[in-house]
This record gives C-alpha cells, sequence and structure tokens, in this order.
C-alpha cells in the first residue's frame, strides 16, 4: 500500500520572509530530490483553501487544498483531521502544525530567556512557547538549522530524542532578477549607502543603526522591512527623525537583490538568530558584512564577515569609518557549497526517508 507523505502548506498563504522562504525553497528541493528517491510514496503539499501565495511548480508533489478554517486553527484541526483520516505522515518545515500529531518538525529557533523579553506580545509568546514544546515533545524527528539552534532546544526543552542540524541556502537567490528601479526611487544612484534588512522587531535591533545613524550624518543607511503588529510589539522607532536613514518598508525580492548588490556593506546588528539568513543572500550578491557577534552569526559566517558589539553603536561606529568591512575573505565558494537548498533538502528528504522506515517497522 502506498504511504502518503503530507507537508504542511499553511505557509503558501503567507508573504514570504525568513520562516516562509526557508519553507519553500526546501519545498522546491525536496521536489526536485523526489525524482530520484521516494517513489514508492505519495507526496501531497496540504494547504487551507481559499487564495494562496507564490504558488511553486512541483513535480512529485501535489498541492492540495482542504478545510474550511484559516490560520492556526487550521492547522490544529482541519491538517490533523487530514492526516489522520488519510493515516498519513506530516511534515512540518517550522515550529507549526497539529501539536499532537506532526511527525517530522523543523525548529527554527525558540522562544527562550536569551532572547529579547520584548518580542513577542504576549498571548502570542505563551502560545509559540507551548505549542513549540509540544511539537518537540511528540514529533518523531526533530531538525534545526544550526548547532546554536540545537543548543537552544536542548538547553530549554530536554527532548528526549536526537536532533539533526541542516542548514539553510542560497540558490533562491540567484534566481532573482535585480530591479535597479529601486536606486533612482530611493535618490541612491551613484551614492555610498550602508543597507540592513530584516523584521522591525526587537531581537533585530534595528535601533543600534539609528544610533549610529544619528553621530554619522554623512552617511546613508537603508533599512528594510515589514511589521507585524498582530504578533510583535509596537516598535518605538522613529525612523523620521534622521534624515540619512531611509526606511522602506517591505520591499519586493528584485529590489532588495539591487540594494545588496549596490551597498557599501550589509549591517546585521541582530541580538537573536537562528540562522541569519539575509547575510547569505547579500553576501552571495557581492556585499561585504557587518554582523553581531553572536554564536550563530559566527557559526554561520566564519571569516565572510566584521563582527561588531551589537550593545554598543560606537563598535559600528568605528567598523564603518576605519572601513574594516573591507577586511573579509572574499571567496565566497565555501559558504554556496556548504548552504545550498538542493544539497541540504536532499539531507532532508533522507530524514523523511528514515522516519518512514522507522513508522512501517511499527
Amino acid at each position: 500500500m502506498e504511504k502518503r507523505i503530507i507537508i504542511n502548506g499553511r505557509f503558501l498563504t503567507q508573504r514570504i520572509t525568513g520562516v516562509q522562504r526557508y519553507q519553500y525553497e526546501m519545498l522546491l528541493g525536496i521536489d526536485y530530490n523526489l525524482k530520484d528517491d521516494c517513489s514508492q510514496y505519495s507526496f501531497e503539499l496540504l494547504c487551507p483553501k481559499g487564495k494562496l501565495i507564490n504558488i511553486p511548480k512541483l513535480k512529485n508533489i501535489q498541492i492540495v487544498q482542504f478545510g474550511n478554517l484559516n490560520g492556526h486553527l487550521w492547522e490544529q484541526i482541519d491538517l490533523r483531521r487530514y492526516k489522520s483520516d488519510n493515516k498519513s505522515i506530516l511534515i512540518s518545515l517550522t515550529a507549526s502544525g497539529p501539536i499532537y500529531s506532526t511527525d517530522l518538525v523543523v525548529i527554527h529557533d525558540v522562544v527562550s530567556p536569551s532572547r529579547p523579553r520584548l518580542e513577542f506580545d504576549i498571548i502570542y509568546k505563551m502560545w509559540f512557547k507551548f505549542k513549540e514544546k509540544k511539537l518537540i515533545d511528540n514529533a518523531k524527528t526533530i531538525i534545526t538549522i544550526s548547532n546554536f539552534s540545537k543548543k537552544e532546544i536542548l538547553n530549554n526543552f530536554s527532548p528526549k530524542k536526537s536532533i539533526q542540524v541542516i542548514y539553510e541556502g542560497y540558490e533562491h537567490i540567484d534566481r532573482i532578477k535585480e530591479d535597479n528601479s529601486i536606486l533612482s526611487r530611493l535618490n541612491l544612484q551613484d551614492k555610498k549607502f550602508f543597507f540592513s534588512l530584516g523584521t522591525i522587531k526587537a531581537n533585530k535591533n534595528i535601533g543600534l543603526i539609528l544610533k549610529a545613524a544619528n553621530k554619522l550624518k554623512n552617511y546613508i543607511f537603508v533599512i528594510t522591512g515589514g511589521f507585524n503588529k498582530k504578533i510583535f510589539k509596537s516598535s518605538n522607532l522613529n525612523f523620521d527623525q534622521l534624515d540619512n536613514v531611509i526606511y522602506t518598508g517591505y520591499l519586493k525580492d528584485e529590489e532588495i537583490k539591487t540594494l545588496y548588490s549596490n551597498c557599501e556593506a550589509f549591517i546585521f546588528p541582530s541580538l537573536y538568530e537562528g540562522f541569519g539568513l539575509p547575510p547569505l543572500e547579500a553576501r552571495v550578491c557581492g556585499a561585504n558584512l557587518i554582523l553581531s557577534d553572536i554564536e550563530p552569526l559566527r557559526e554561520v559566517y566564519g571569516n565572510q564577515a566584521v563582527y561588531i558589539d551589537p550593545y554598543d553603536e560606537n563598535s559600528l561606529i568605528e567598523t564603518i569609518m576605519k572601513r574594516r568591512y573591507k577586511e573579509v575573505n572574499n571567496n565566497i565558494s565555501d559558504l554556496k557549497n556548504k548552504y545550498s537548498w538542493l544539497k541540504n533538502s536532499k539531507l532532508i528528504l533522507n530524514e523523511i526517508t528514515k522516519l518512514i522506515q522507522k513508522i512501517l517497522e511499527k
């Protein structure tokens, strides 16, 4: 009898940012690798009914829309019912899904004491922490995106099963075409500027850039990122007070790639990350990297970046004024070889195959 594998496709109802990017690209990689493996199994991407965003072109995975609910309720009720009715194996490529019946889950980061305390709305934080714990307790296979995140999971949840580390990838940025019109719209033609990208929330530490910009009046800083008021507490950042800071809000991938390719350096002052994908995108586009000196970014980027104290704007100011971001390893071939969606999705598929065999043996 053919075994049905369901992948949680709720992310296709959401705009693509970091976690959604991971799910989208890993899905494409799994679909590609299925031409060689798991042909005896049926793979489905299960999504809520209604409008889907950025629908991928898949050859070996069928997209199925099911249920009448949306959001978390769809996952906890409709997705769980579909899995139960079809006696399927359920894969979630992020820490979201039916808390008692997700078989394989990918944990990107955790709600832990080391995260900025004001980052989440309190109700969302309580739900997220409860959901994450239940997913970790009940999943048969746990994957995470860095050794740092693995330690965070072990320290905060003490799971009784092993955790596999499978990194993210870069290939999506190569597929994107630049939209150079963003330079003229932001009045950046022939100007040097520093660029930062990330959702406007506490752990991204955008305030450090504003403090530095306030003292570096002759330098231009471009900040891009959306803000979800339903999840994150109100931001106290006031971008309008500084003439040398351009806040763009959410931009298209084509526009972001142009800013990566043309910036003097990409600044990522984050206080907490699981992996930190934007610096990888920026580096592949040729940008110099100025990153927070935190464990996960050191793990991922090594000598490809210059590191600053994320709690001291003078560290960033000195790095900019002395152009220390130029003093890095310019060979990115090792970076691209290690962080590949195609290669790493193969590793996830291997874990799915092992999970199937484990379940079938019972």
